[in-house]
């Protein structure tokens, strides 16, 4: 049986363009033109931070084996040579005693703590910069719907189906009740959302915003995406690396210190 070709269905912003009476082709082809740049900054972003939690979370594995291991190691050691009581006793009140259940729950944390924060938009750097990409998506969105004479409201709706974030919807959700209500888009006393002052300083001043206005929006977003974006990949694998090597450093230093300071006490007994 021959599988059934996939075909891909537009979203909404995409179908609004197409239904316009008269049609604007460039309007079209620029929303889809930023649906790909929008998606290939994304992919940007989520590819340098899942480089950077499996750095980190694969070294924090490796070290809570290497602490497990050079703890065992030395309590063997230990028995078979039959240390003093005295240096037993000191060794198991040091902190390689409990390094492996430290790098244990650090490993821990890192793999449900970080995808969740991830989930919920709570990862710094990464979701301001995602942040950025969705309010230039709203920029464009909006001034291709204004440009094929699409309503106020319904512009609102439609472009808060294309955004990931989910604030960033309901403001857009917001601001086309409020424009129904027959009061202004964005008022001076409007709640402002995360990352949307610039917008409130470009569409504030006018009860209807026109689409030369979403498109400077937009614009001064993707700037400002870009930048975040180039911060975040030249920093975040640098960050990785130094915190990655410190809890290696921090495991093989203190298990390690352990078992020569083991074995210096046998060597001074034996002597």
């Amino acid at each position: 049986m021959v599988a059934a070709p996939k075909i891909d269905v537009p979203d909404a912003v995409t179908r609004r363009l197409q239904l316009a009476p008269s049609q604007n082709p460039e309007a079209v082809v620029g929303w889809l033109e930023h649906q790909l740049e929008r998606d290939g900054m994304r992919q940007q972003v989520w590819t340098c931070a899942l480089k950077a939690w499996i750095t980190i979370t694969g070294i924090a594995a490796a070290s809570t084996a290497i602490a497990w291991y050079f703890q065992a190691t030395t309590a063997n050691a230990m028995q078979i040579f039959d240390f003093s009581n005295a240096n037993a006793g000191s060794l198991s009140e040091g902190l390689h005693s409990y390094m492996p259940i430290i790098l244990l729950t650090t490993t821990m944390l890192l793999l449900t703590m970080l995808p969740l924060a991830w989930a919920f938009g709570r990862l710094p750097g990464f979701s301001s910069a995602l942040s950025s990409v969705d309010w230039a998506t709203t920029g464009v969105a909006m001034s291709r719907l204004l440009t094929i004479g699409c309503p106020y409201p319904e512009a609102f709706r439609t472009t808060a189906k294309a955004i990931a974030c989910s604030g960033q919807r309901q403001w857009l959700l917001d601001a086309a009740n409020r424009v129904e209500a027959g009061g202004q888009a964005i008022p001076e006393d409007c709640q402002q959302a995360p990352g949307s002052a610039i917008l409130h300083v470009i569409l504030s001043t006018q009860r209807s915003p026109m689409q030369r206005e979403w498109q400077l929006a937009s614009e001064h977003y993707l700037e400002v995406a870009q930048r975040k974006i180039g911060l975040i990949t030249g920093a975040a694998p640098v960050v990785a690396t130094i915190l990655a090597g410190t809890i290696l450093w921090l495991s093989i230093s203190t298990t390690l210190n352990a078992m020569l300071t083991a074995f210096r006490s046998f060597m001074e007994d034996f002597t």
